[in-house]
């Protein structure tokens, strides 16, 4: 190779390298300029749900394993049909409850629901969606204390004489954002 084709080729390299800065540093809102060019804000509009179901007979304890971050709110459903049989003094409906506790950060005491017929709901409001645009603060809006093991008690008191108790299903729903930084609209 003689000295023209390493000047060239050195070029070369040297022009490649500004361009790959240069794509860099607009990609991560450097540069600034004028009309919005190169500008970021934080988005926190990717909201997703998670839906987890179990199945079960008479009283268990129920993990449930939250792993999200961001976890915005927690639904539990506890479903069932009393099971006994018809007799000739008549039927009593089974009374079912669920409780259902967070995970010990979480701060929040257990909430239950107790019923004879039907369906049971517990639903915890949690962390609401930011607002705040600035990529700055992703970080600050990074909520934990949903993340973890779920505590969903399920009781079943038989009320029939021979009654031995319910299946039940158990569908636990729960959403959560995840906070991202894009370009602003306009921008380059």
């Amino acid at each position: 190779m003689d000295s023209r084709d390493r000047t060239m080729a050195s070029l070369g390299v040297v022009a490649l390298l500004l361009s790959a800065g240069l794509g860099t540093a607009l990609a991560v809102g450097g540069g600034g300029g004028e009309d919005g060019e190169g500008e970021v804000y934080a988005d926190y509009s990717m909201i997703q749900t998670r839906t987890l179901t179990f199945n079960g007979r008479n009283g268990q304890v129920v993990d449930v394993d939250v792993r999200e971050h961001n976890v915005t709110n927690l639904l539990a459903v506890l479903t069932w049909v009393d099971d006994e049989a018809i007799s000739i003094i008549g039927r009593r409906d089974d009374v079912l409850t669920i409780a259902v506790a967070g995970p010990a950060q979480l701060g929040q005491e257990q909430q239950q629901a107790q019923g004879s017929a039907g369906s049971l709901r517990v639903n915890f409001t949690l962390a609401p969606v930011p607002s705040d645009p600035d990529p700055g603060h992703l970080k600050a809006h990074d909520y934990t204390n949903a993340t973890g093991t779920w505590k969903v008690t399920v009781t079943v008191e038989p009320r029939g004489i021979r009654d031995q108790g319910n299946d039940w299903g158990l569908s636990v729903r729960y959403s959560f954002y995840t906070g991202r930084v894009i370009p602003k609209p306009g921008g380059a």
